[in-house]
């Protein structure tokens, strides 16, 4: 369904410029407040990795959406504005609000590469005692301690990668919780962490109590994602 609001969402902003380009009645400046919260709204929803900036976007777009709401309809009312500018306008806030945002499990999808590259160091990294299991890795930060951790721990190429999945998926953290099992964690909101846990030689995280012990309060939750992956939540 996503897909196909976003199809319509394109196919109505082309109209709404070849409409007020040929119209004698633009609304120029209601169109504009428009199509720019539209555009932050669609931004937060897609581009954003992590979930807390995302909501944080919401807020300017919602004010950009309602203001330019507003003032096209009285514009419409003004007879200062054209109908189909004005409709075309107001169709793609609405299609922008129904398009529904990226899923956690939908930015894994479209990560999956970046984060089994990560994955494949660690272990790598494991089996050559470059790096010890607890330890974890802040892929968020900039500070020189991390950074410096992070450069004798990791090649540049997967370093690259990492900034990706901290910008793209909502990243913060790698955890190597167990010689089998990677975790890459979101963070910490309202008492609760979740993140994608990447294993290998068919380990089942779930059934590890040792695992669950280990890290965070103890009451994780796994959820099958793809091969070799799991989301994992825990806390309210």
């Amino acid at each position: 369904m996503g897909s196909w609001i976003c199809l319509v969402l394109v196919l109505f902003t082309v109209a709404l410029f070849w409409q007020v380009a040929r119209s004698d009645r633009p609304a120029g400046v209601p169109v504009a407040v428009l199509l720019s919260g539209a555009a932050v709204l669609v931004w937060a929803k897609f581009g954003v990795g992590d979930s807390i900036v995302s909501w944080l976007l919401h807020l300017p777009a919602a004010v950009l959406l309602l203001t330019g709401a507003v003032a096209m309809i009285i514009q419409l009312f003004r007879k200062k504005a054209a109908f189909p500018v004005g409709a075309l306008s107001l169709t793609i806030v609405l299609l922008a609000i129904l398009l529904p945002g990226a899923t956690e499990a939908g930015k894994f999808v479209s990560q999956e590469s970046n984060f089994n590259v990560v994955a494949a160091a660690a272990f790598d990294g494991l089996d050559t005692g470059r790096i010890s299991v607890g330890d974890e890795f802040d892929i968020s930060s900039n500070g020189t301690y991390d950074l410096e951790r992070l450069e004798r721990a990791f090649a540049p190429a997967t370093l690259r990668k990492m900034k990706e999945l901290h910008k793209r998926a909502g990243i913060y953290r790698v955890i190597l919780a167990d010689g089998d099992v990677i975790y890459f964690s979101r963070g910490a909101v309202f008492q609760s962490i979740s993140g994608i846990a990447i294993v290998r030689n068919g380990k089942d995280p779930a059934a590890d109590a040792e695992l669950h012990a280990r890290y965070f309060d103890g009451v994780i939750r796994y959820e099958p994602i793809g091969d070799g992956a799991y989301e994992f939540f825990d806390g309210l």
